[in-house]
């Protein structure tokens, strides 16, 4: 549902820490963090890559395949400094290779392990937007229309920036013009009371909340911001064209290819 996703994607900020830091600089860390490690990726990706189109398809290549798949994990954890990370491959005979390098928690140094549990985070995104395309593709949904065809009768949408020119393809492409909630400071003052409460202390339309009655960022469509709760609102989109809550729809539109 969006309110698990939402609650995953807000639980990031406090993982593993056993004394917090301020949520709001947290958040800062977080995208400062997010944005350096986006760039070791582009770097580590392509050896990666190429170091399986370089292997043979063969019981003792994959042996081999395996040791320094796990020895490149192993030495850009070194070099580029990062806390751990996991990965994994598949080649076209079905072997399959998962390696762990580093650390699952900085404080408690404990060893990441292929089995460590990772947050989703804005993978989740893909899987939106993959299930308001082929949404799209049905008729159910239409990308190029604003979203008050479906959202408008809510009660907090004229105070929506940019409300009347919002479509779905601006909010898939960070083009909508609206804030993202996850860098408001009455965000991240909240989160910090409520980020321990079991149960989701922010379904869908309390993160909306957040930037009700704000300025928008640029007209719709002529600038681009990244913003999570854009994509809140496409799941809240996606529940009224489906008429079931958001966790369905992936499930039955998405199809992975491995």
């Amino acid at each position: 549902m969006i309110s698990e996703t939402a609650q995953a994607e807000v639980l990031e900020f406090g993982h593993g820490s056993g004394n917090l830091m301020r949520v709001n600089d947290l958040i800062a860390l977080n995208h400062r963090a997010g944005l350096r490690f986006g760039s070791v990726l582009l770097q580590i990706l392509p050896c990666l890559f190429y170091l399986l189109i370089a292997s043979q398809p063969n019981t003792a290549a994959a042996s081999d395949l395996a040791e320094e798949f796990q020895l490149a994990l192993d030495t850009f954890q070194k070099q580029y400094g990062f806390p751990g990370a996991t990965a994994a491959y598949v080649l076209r005979n079905g072997t399959v290779g998962i390696a762990a390098t580093g650390v699952s928690d900085l404080e408690s140094k404990t060893p990441m392990t292929v089995q460590s549990r990772m947050l989703s985070a804005s993978i989740g995104k893909t899987f939106v937007g993959a299930t308001a395309v082929a949404l799209a593709h049905e008729g159910a949904l239409n990308l190029d229309i604003p979203i008050a065809r479906w959202l408008g009768k809510q009660r907090w949408f004229t105070r929506l920036p940019n409300h009347d020119a919002i479509t779905l393809r601006h909010l898939l492409t960070h083009t909508s013009g609206l804030p993202d909630h996850v860098h408001l400071e009455s965000f991240a003052t909240e989160l910090s009371h409520k980020w321990r409460e079991k149960d989701n202390p922010f379904p869908p339309e309390a993160l909306i909340r957040f930037i009700l009655d704000l300025p928008s960022l640029f007209e719709a469509g002529k600038g681009w911001a990244y913003t999570d709760t854009g994509y809140i609102l496409v799941g809240l989109v996606i529940e009224k064209a489906t008429l079931r809550r958001y966790g369905v729809g992936p499930r039955q539109h998405t199809v992975l290819v491995l």
